[in-house]
């Protein structure tokens, strides 16, 4: 397989070669293939791109786990056909969008994926999409655990998927972006800051949820609420105690009285300050990494290209 890095742009004709097949289909299943137009609909990224500035808050460059270490991070995949949410993540579930037979077809890919020679908006999108399955599926196990879970058709063999994964990254780039829509520069994104962006960009509510009703939308911060009400209760408490106690000489039940309110007291300032000292270093070393590391494949991106 033999890819011309000569020339400015690379035609999918010499990224596949025409005998190759990587997946057996039926003409009626080709012909209930969508058209160019109904392709950019599929797999349109507007909404994320609109807010692409920001999205190095929700997630960092190219980070995507293969499925089996998705499972070993003990998350929940969980298909979806919305594009908009493909490898979009929150708590335990992450969200990724089947790889439809026809990215695998070399015909369907040249006449309606990268029919020129120059990358149109539609093409770098579907190839985007195309790169985040050559880092999801990387083992045969990874095949295996995808065919389970109906990302990807039964009949596609280890051989063919490596083949076609071989000849997408030599086109497309492991490392660079010129190739792929700005949304697919990032992995996968976190939905609980996606959503805060989406509320500071003024775009509305959320970008996403998968609440439907308001139980289970105040369940997910009811825990926190619970922890502020506790630290409240015993603080107020200890100081009510301390006041009523009119003289800590009195005797000796109002002695320890006295004591052990203040002593609630200070546990309670004591687990907050003990919160803020180890979390808060922890939170602005992670962002650190993260700016940094962001940073650095920005510099490495343009002199890979």
């Amino acid at each position: 397989m033999h890819i011309s890095y000569t020339s400015k742009h690379i035609t999918m004709s010499s990224i596949f070669r025409d005998s190759e097949q990587y997946i057996c289909t039926s003409k009626k299943e080709r012909d209930s293939w969508p058209s160019t137009s109904n392709l950019e609909e599929e797999f349109a990224v507007d909404e994320l791109n609109s807010i692409h500035t920001y999205l190095g808050i929700a997630g960092s460059l190219r980070n995507i786990s293969a499925i089996s270490h998705q499972y070993a991070l003990l998350r929940t995949i969980v298909p979806t056909n919305q594009v908009r949410l493909h490898l979009c993540w929150i708590g335990r579930i992450i969200y990724i969008k089947p790889l439809p037979n026809y990215l695998l077809d070399v015909a369907y890919v040249s006449e309606h994926v990268w029919p020129l020679n120059t990358t149109t908006e539609i093409d770098k999108t579907a190839l985007g999409f195309m790169r985040s399955y050559c880092m999801l599926i990387l083992t045969p196990l990874d095949l295996l655990q995808a065919k389970r879970l109906g990302v990807i058709d039964e009949r596609v063999k280890w051989v063919n998927w490596h083949r076609w994964r071989a000849a997408v990254l030599r086109a497309v780039g492991a490392d660079t972006d010129d190739r792929v829509n700005i949304r697919y520069q990032y992995g996968e994104l976190r939905l609980s800051r996606l959503n805060w962006i989406w509320r500071f960009k003024l775009r509305g509510v959320c970008y996403f949820t998968h609440h439907r009703e308001y139980t289970t939308y105040f369940g997910e911060y009811f825990q926190i609420f619970i922890i502020v009400f506790a630290f409240a209760t015993t603080l107020l408490q200890g100081m009510q105690v301390a006041l009523q106690v009119p003289d800590a000489s009195d005797g000796t039940f109002q002695r320890v009285a006295y004591v052990v309110a203040i002593a609630a007291m200070v546990c309670v300032l004591t687990s907050i300050s003990f919160i803020g000292i180890v979390f808060l270093p922890l939170f602005v070393y992670n962002v650190s990494i993260t700016l940094v590391k962001h940073w650095q494949d920005v510099e490495k991106t343009p002199q890979s290209r």
